[in-house]
């Protein structure tokens, strides 16, 4: 029993340790959209002409990029893997955007609760499913 309580016991400062790291990686450089959830659509489909980026500023908890027509900006929060943009104090440019992809975007990103990083991609998830995956742009 105490073997399983240690073994437990490190599985859960190992994880704090990650997610540590996590943040850090996250809030370097630009990541480009790869993948949103949509039934139906694709990322291509929905974002042919650019596809959205975001970049994260962790000294101001600030987050920016492009929807994939209008440019962003605003605050979000990360405590651990649990993550949330505060899409109603974001502020947003007000060009003329073709189609549904922009509102697709911005309706998604509200959905965010949960971010982690697999295989070099960033993930935003909503509880356990992945609903964004960005690959980090050079």
């Amino acid at each position: 029993m105490k073997l399983l309580f240690s073994f437990l016991l490190i599985a859960h400062l190992h994880n704090i340790t990650a997610m540590t790291v996590l943040q850090k990686q996250v809030v370097s450089g630009q990541w480009q959209l790869e993948y949103i959830m949509v039934p139906g659509k694709s990322a291509e489909e929905l974002y042919a002409g650019r596809k959205p980026i975001i970049r994260f500023d962790s000294a101001a908890n600030n987050v920016s990029g492009n929807t994939g027509c209008n440019s962003f900006s605003g605050p979000y929060t990360c405590n651990g893997n649990k993550l949330q943009f505060d899409t109603g104090k974001m502020t947003l440019t007000r060009m003329a955007c073709r189609g549904e992809a922009e509102g697709i975007f911005l309706d998604v990103l509200k959905k965010v609760n949960r971010i982690d990083i697999y295989d070099d991609a960033l993930l935003f998830l909503q509880d356990d499913v992945v609903i964004m995956r960005w690959k980090k742009k050079s």
